[in-house]
């Protein structure tokens, strides 16, 4: 009664609201009908303001994931078209034309980390004493 909305301008005289939260409970606000005319919902009136009051919700949560899905887009690299790699040494043909390490070039193109090792065909070829054992 003593809301300034109320004594002044615009001189509420009804109003029926259904609060807003998040999926986890956060409170945003309340999604709400005012009028300077006394009034009463009926049960489908009722309805309605409980039936808005969830699709604002959904848009809450829609446009939330949205966001997140923008921000993860904005942490992956995604590696696409032809790889130019030198068929002798396997270094790879950056954009501006130097060649580099394929693991150099791999890092600054995507989130993949490397560990090295010898495969038997290399080891045979490049150190046979050590293949022997």
């Amino acid at each position: 009664m003593d809301n300034a909305l109320v004594l002044s301008d615009p001189h509420i005289r009804f109003y029926a609201g259904a609060p807003l939260a998040t999926i986890d409970g956060y409170k945003l606000g309340t999604l709400c009908v005012i009028d300077q005319k006394p009034r009463t919902l009926d049960v489908e009136q009722i309805q309605a303001l409980k039936h808005l009051r969830a699709q604002v919700q959904a848009l809450f949560t829609l446009k939330h994931a949205l966001y997140q899905l923008h921000q993860a887009l904005n942490d992956v690299k995604i590696l696409s078209g032809l790889l130019p790699i030198c068929s002798y040494c396997k270094k790879v043909r950056d954009e501006e034309g130097y060649w580099q390490q394929v693991e150099e070039y791999m890092r600054k193109h995507s989130k993949a980390d490397f560990s090295h090792g010898m495969c038997q065909e290399c080891l045979r070829s490049q150190h046979p004493e050590v293949a022997k054992n």
